[in-house]
């Protein structure tokens, strides 16, 4: 799965690596969701960094917020997103913009550190993939 998720420093980190597919993004939050390990109130630190999808669209980004808000009551409001290319950094804007009505917080940064930081976190993680527990 070209989607992981992780937990360090009491942050859920979700990993995107390669192409993924809307329903792959689908499944991924439906994982976390349901994982006893992850907690509520445990921001969320998105990590593209590896991704290398280029063809969203603002309908993709669209359903992609309708996905956290469906989710809303298991995650908590504030996320931030690395994002070090201009097409992931404007489309995670994009959709920072679509979460604010419904009262979530996405910080879009280029860089992971500075994301993790904004978070409240500092320490490098120590990366314990928890998702391929099935």
């Amino acid at each position: 799965m070209p989607i992981h998720y992780l937990v360090h420093e009491n942050i859920l980190e979700v990993v995107c690596f390669g192409v993924y597919s809307l329903s792959e993004m689908e499944e991924a939050i439906a994982a976390f969701t349901s994982d006893p390990a992850v907690s509520p109130s445990m921001p969320i630190l998105i990590n593209l960094l590896d991704s290398e999808n280029k063809d969203r669209t603002t309908q993709d980004i669209h359903q992609i917020a309708n996905l956290f808000h469906t989710h809303a009551h298991q995650i908590h409001p504030r996320m931030a997103v690395a994002a070090p290319n201009t097409f992931h950094f404007g489309m995670a804007r994009m959709l920072s913009v679509f979460l604010e009505k419904f009262k979530i917080t996405l910080h879009v940064c280029r860089d992971y550190n500075e994301a993790k930081a904004w978070l409240g976190s500092s320490k490098t993680p120590t990366l314990t993939d928890i998702s391929d527990t099935r």
